[in-house]
């Protein structure tokens, strides 16, 4: 897979070429109006934050469950996961990939979740199965 940056790798020079000045007696070739956009920050335009309130569907999905099973340390504590866990329990692809994500540690340096909360994930998930 080729970065999408490559394809446009001229137009990336020239906007460098033009950043830079051409010529030491013509000056500097930015403007206050390129440095201002050069030094903002648009990290919280690239990506929306996830929702970490409980989200209608997920207390509608909650309810729908025996009450024994119902995740209530994770839609406490974890609401966000708890909304991903019930956005995908009508999948069973989806659900097995969230679930395996959540219990297994890839990274080799989670914490892992409180007890309580794993308990409900192992509820969940003897539920899912039978």
């Amino acid at each position: 897979m080729t970065s999408i940056y490559r394809r446009y790798k001229s137009f990336l020079d020239f906007d460098h070429g033009y950043l830079k000045a051409k010529d030491a007696n013509q000056g500097p070739a930015t403007t206050a109006k390129h440095i201002h956009h050069a030094s903002e920050d648009w990290a919280s335009h690239r990506k929306a934050n996830p929702a970490n309130v409980l989200l209608p569907g997920t207390v509608s999905w909650a309810d729908s469950l025996p009450p024994k099973i119902r995740p209530v340390a994770l839609m406490a504590q974890y609401p966000r996961i708890a909304n991903l866990l019930a956005l995908a329990w009508n999948d069973p692809k989806s659900w097995s990939a969230c679930i395996n994500d959540l219990l297994t540690d890839r990274r080799g340096s989670r914490q892992g979740f409180p007890k309580d909360v794993l308990d409900n994930l192992f509820d969940l998930l003897d539920h899912r199965a039978s």
